[in-house]
């Protein structure tokens, strides 16, 4: 009896990541100083056997310029 195989394209698992930095910038406590702070979001989509997932990190930069 033969059995049918699945094509290596259809098992093989597919992906993209997004990056999306939100930046603000806010008046310092010190003279002539300005505080930035980066919210940077990173979405990975992936489709692992036949269903669409999504994971999201997110992590904050803050600094004085």
């Amino acid at each position: 009896m033969v059995e049918e195989i699945a094509p290596v394209a259809a098992s093989v698992a597919t992906s993209y990541t997004n990056k999306k930095v939100v930046t603000h910038i806010y008046d310092s406590d010190k003279e002539g100083q300005h505080k930035v702070v980066q919210d940077v979001y990173l979405t990975t989509v992936y489709d692992a056997q036949g269903r669409i997932s999504t994971v999201t990190t997110a992590h904050s930069i803050d600094y004085l310029v």
